[in-house]
C-alpha cells in the first residue's frame, strides 16, 4: 500500500546552519522553504535524488510538539513521509487496526494524514497521497515540477547534478 519512501524530516536547532551543513558536505540546495505556522516550524526542503528529499524542520515555538522532542531527543531524525496511491484503501485499514492517526485537511494536490509515534515504534509517520496537478511532490513546494526539469537536464553532466 505504501509506494515509496518520499521524504525524511530531520529537527534542527538552527535551520541556517542545517541548509548550509548540507550544502557544504553533500552539494544539496533548497528548493522549498515556508514558515508552517500550523505546526511551529520553518522548513527547508533539499533534493536529495531520485524523488526523495530531505526536509529540515526548525521549532518556532517552544510549546511545539516538535521543539519538545528536540529538547528530548536533539538534532535527529524526526519523521519519514511515505507516498501511497491507495490512500482510500490505506487509512481505514490503519483506523480499522487502532493505529492512532489524524487526518488533516486535503489541499488542491494532496492529502495526508500523521501516525502518531505510540503506533509506530516511537517513529512519526506522514502519508501522503498526491492527488492532482502537474507538480510531483507538492509538499517539496510549487516549483518542483520546474526543478524536475533542470535536474534531469542535470543529470547527464559530468558534475552529476542531483536528479529527482
Amino acid at each position: 500500500m505504501l509506494e515509496r519512501l518520499r521524504q525524511v524530516a530531520f529537527l534542527v536547532k538552527d535551520l541556517e546552519e542545517g541548509k548550509e551543513l548540507y550544502r557544504r558536505h553533500l552539494g544539496m540546495e533548497t528548493c522549498h522553504s515556508e514558515n508552517l505556522t500550523n505546526y511551529g516550524l520553518l522548513n527547508a526542503v533539499l533534493p536529495a535524488g531520485a524523488g526523495t528529499f530531505i526536509e529540515l524542520l526548525q521549532p518556532t515555538s517552544e510549546e511545539s510538539a516538535a521543539a519538545r522532542y528536540l529538547e528530548r531527543r536533539g538534532e535527529a531524525p524526526y519523521m519519514l513521509i511515505f507516498e501511497t496511491s491507495e490512500y482510500d484503501r490505506l487509512i481505514p485499514n490503519l483506523k480499522s487496526m487502532g493505529v492512532r492517526l489524524s487526518e488533516e485537511p486535503a489541499t488542491d494536490d494532496y492529502r495526508h494524514a500523521f501516525i502518531h509515534p505510540s503506533s509506530a515504534n516511537g517513529a512519526f509517520l506522514e502519508i501522503i497521497e498526491v492527488t492532482g496537478g502537474e507538480n510531483p511532490w507538492p509538499p517539496a513546494g510549487p516549483g518542483l515540477a520546474d526543478l524536475g526539469a533542470q535536474a534531469a537536464n542535470q543529470a547527464d553532466t559530468p558534475d552529476g547534478g542531483v536528479g529527482l
